[in-house]
């Protein structure tokens, strides 16, 4: 690269891509002596990579260096609307197929070169003068039409403003700082029955005023009744006037309008025709006062202050009110809880001698105890006898007692000082009862605050105090709530997980599914888990896994969903099931042993039964599993099982192995072996009932068995099977006094007593056994 550098006289960078040494000393000599910076680059990707940091006016080029490179498309998209490209070519070079308009034909002319060179500046410069000019004027157009549209609305908004003006049904009038009249609306023209232009520049005093004197307006004749409070000229803020006009009432709403100094420069004046009976008239004006006065005792409500506090701010506010015919003084109580009992709470206007003295009220006492007692106003125009409670300092008056009652509770009594000869006025007590009404839902909501503030204190000392983890999440599974217990057990603080996931304490196989399950709850709004204690699978900080007891629960607050769950570290009780289950284990196993011990003791008596216990054991066993009994009970028939027969112990040995049929005295023996099988056993302590299952085994549905005689509701169900287990073994096997008759004839004995000797469930489940499932006896 060889670049050249002059004193340049326009700043213009020219960049020349040439391999032709004549050509390129006849541009520098040309353009050097008219002041351009020249860089010159003698092939085209040296030239692309200058452009790109030189950025110059104009790029000259040797159109032979572009022939089927791709150069020409780079340089091309490389190039800006500030460059213009000049073609350098010999004869035989195609211009136009390359898209290049401005050229210079070799062997160069340093005359044609410093021309074409001048007139491609000037001409971009011109470009941009017009580009520039054109873009200007669109600004002025566009600034133009936003004007004219600016006019159009402010000319409409005037427009509507106007006819609000002129046909709202208010007067309203505009009045300069010395109260000359600037303009009124056409409803205050009607009303006051003259023009707008015959009020022009006049006072509003003269037009509408009445013969006065005024304290601040020295000199002038006549003031309207407002201007007689001076309010007018003393107050910046709005000011409201009810006044007599002729024959009616107006109300009048003054807004002085102030200037940047702080001054008034005008008053904007709302007049309304508030003419009406009188009644009527006083009724508008004692709701307005209830609603504002109640509205105002609301807002003491919700003020973060003590409800003593809210008393007496509810006091003062009352005897704000001007229609009340009050003295300054008087005072609120309040029921003492759990008892009959008014305690002073607020007062107003007391020494300390009243104080004092009515600081404790039982109901029935003087004129608030009565209030209290009765569930009423009680009303004194004087001091009379009632008035049992008596200060030095009392001076004559006489009082409204307003009970303050939620439903039928007395939650206390308003006491206000009225004058002496003051006339009993029934919407005084109307409203008084407004009023106390009002105070009783502030004081029950208060109490109502506090309470719950109590039981949430109370909950919270229980949730931080147990062991328990309880825990908190959203919708999205992050933490909300993470007690002391859960600090204890998992081993972060509540800084630490609050607002993260839960899945830190889920180990990682378990993740995808809390997760999925969190989902469905979102979506249906119920899971299958909710309200149930379940044992799961949680990880502690240090990484170690840990088994926990669960229960979930869900709720709403604040239209957020979210999650609460109980959780208890079980790993204890894990260790402790196990070690009971091993002993559990033992036990049964010594159990099964002695029980084995005594059927053999049995048997030995009995040889020619050798094996019945046993195979009855078995039967019952089978029955009770086809009827999905649990396995515990399943266990329990198969222990009574085997020594069924214990009672046989007692009976004598010839009469068990007696080969013909028994008389009535042996079968009476024979008859005794429930009992005393009940009776050996009754008083070892199995987890099953063995003895129960023994003594009832030979009873029937229809109360024909023995030793009690007992029917199908009064026997349980084990004895039942066992009926049927030893019924079946028996026929089915040999016995002293005959051959064995077989299966099916012992099934068929069954199944025609099915119902009336035999249960008949039982009955089917055996049957089943040998019949569908293959059964046979070992």
């Amino acid at each position: 690269m060889v670049q050249f550098c002059y004193k340049a006289m326009f700043n213009d960078r020219i960049l020349v891509i040439e391999d032709d040494r004549t050509a390129i000393d006849t541009i520098v000599s040309s353009l050097g002596a008219e002041g351009y910076d020249i860089t010159v680059a003698r092939s085209v990707q040296e030239g692309l990579g200058l452009y790109r940091g030189l950025a110059p006016e104009v790029v000259m080029i040797e159109l032979s260096l572009l022939a089927d490179n791709g150069f020409f498309e780079q340089l091309t998209a490389a190039s800006t609307e500030s460059c213009s490209l000049i073609a350098i070519y010999s004869d035989g070079d195609d211009l136009f197929k390359k898209g290049l308009r401005v050229s210079l034909r070799k062997p160069l002319n340093v005359h044609e070169v410093r021309a074409v060179v001048r007139d491609t500046i000037e001409l971009k410069r011109l470009k941009k003068e017009l580009q520039k000019e054109a873009d200007g004027r669109k600004r002025a157009e566009h600034a133009l039409e936003v004007a004219r549209e600016d006019h159009r609305l402010s000319v409409e908004a005037i427009r509507e403003m106007q006819t609000i003006f002129d046909n709202i049904p208010l007067g309203i009038a505009y009045i300069d700082k010395d109260f000359r009249f600037l303009r009124i609306s056409s409803f205050l023209e009607r009303m006051l029955k003259v023009k707008n232009s015959d009020l022009a520049g006049k006072t509003c005093y003269n037009t509408v005023g009445e013969f006065s004197q005024s304290t601040v307006k020295s000199g002038l004749e006549r003031v309207c009744s407002f201007c007689k409070k001076d309010e007018c000229f003393t107050s910046k803020a709005p000011t409201v006037i009810e006044r007599p006009l002729g024959n009616m009432v107006i109300r009048v709403t003054t807004v002085p309008e102030v200037d940047e100094d702080g001054n008034i420069y005008r008053f904007l004046e709302i007049i309304e025709d508030i003419t009406m009976p009188k009644y009527t008239e006083e009724r508008m004006v004692r709701n307005c006062q209830i609603q504002g006065v109640v509205g105002s005792i609301l807002q003491i409500s919700l003020e973060p202050v003590s409800l003593n506090e809210q008393i007496e701010r509810i006091l003062a506010l009352i005897f704000s009110i001007p229609s009340l015919s009050l003295k300054s003084k008087g005072a609120i109580f309040l029921t003492k809880p759990d008892a009959e009992e008014l305690v002073i709470t607020a007062v107003r206007g007391f020494n300390a001698a009243q104080i004092e003295a009515c600081s404790s009220v039982p109901f029935g006492t003087c004129l608030c105890g009565l209030a209290a007692q009765r569930r009423e106003i009680v009303y004194a125009p004087s001091m009379d006898e009632r008035h049992s409670i008596e200060v030095d300092a009392f001076i004559p008056h006489g009082h409204y007692c307003v009970p303050i009652m939620h439903k039928r509770y007395i939650l206390g009594v308003i006491n206000l000082y009225i004058a002496p000869g003051h006339v009993r006025d029934k919407s005084e007590e109307e409203f008084l009862s407004i009023v106390a009404n009002t105070i009783a839902g502030v004081i029950v909501r208060k109490r109502m605050e506090e309470n719950l503030r109590d039981q949430e204190e109370l909950l919270r000392s229980v949730v931080q105090s147990t062991k328990d983890a309880i825990v908190t999440i959203d919708g999205s599974g992050n933490v909300l709530f993470w007690n002391r217990g859960a600090e204890g057990i998992f081993g972060y603080k509540e800084a630490e997980v609050k607002g993260r996931s839960l899945s830190i304490v889920i180990p990682e196989r378990f993740v995808d599914a809390h997760q999925r399950g969190i989902g469905n709850v979102m979506a249906s709004g119920n899971s299958t888990l909710l309200g149930r204690t379940f044992e799961l699978v949680a990880l502690r900080r240090d990484g170690s896994e840990f088994p926990i007891e669960l229960s979930l629960t869900n709720g709403k607050m604040h239209s957020m969903d979210f999650f609460t769950a109980t959780i208890r570290d079980i790993t204890s009780r894990k260790q402790t099931e196990k070690e009971l289950q091993k002993n559990i284990d033992k036990l049964r196993k010594s159990i099964g042993g002695i029980i084995q011990t005594i059927s053999m003791t049995v048997e030995i008596r009995d040889p020619y039964t050798a094996g019945h216990q046993r195979r009855v054991a078995n039967i019952a066993r089978a029955i009770a599993s086809e009827l999905a009994l649990t396995e515990e009970t399943v266990d329990g028939i198969r222990m009574a099982g085997v020594i069924h027969d214990i009672g046989k112990i007692y009976v004598p040995s010839d009469i068990l192995s007696k080969p013909g049929k028994l008389n009535d005295l042996e079968f009476g023996l024979i008859k005794l072996h429930p009992q005393i099988g009940y009776d050996i056993l009754k008083t070892i302590d199995f987890p099953w009932p063995v003895a129960k299952i023994i003594l009832q085994h030979h009873e029937r549905m229809d109360g024909s068995g023995y030793p009690v005689g007992l029917k199908a509701g009064d026997i349980i169900l084990e004895a039942r099977i066992i009926c049927v287990a030893d019924v079946v073994e028996a026929i089915s096997n040999h016995r002293p006094y005959r051959a064995a008759l077989g299966i099916d004839t012992a099934l068929a004995e069954i199944s025609r007593h099915r119902g009336l000797l035999y249960d008949a469930d039982v009955v089917d489940a055996c049957i089943r056994l040998f019949r569908e499932k293959g059964f046979i006896f070992e």
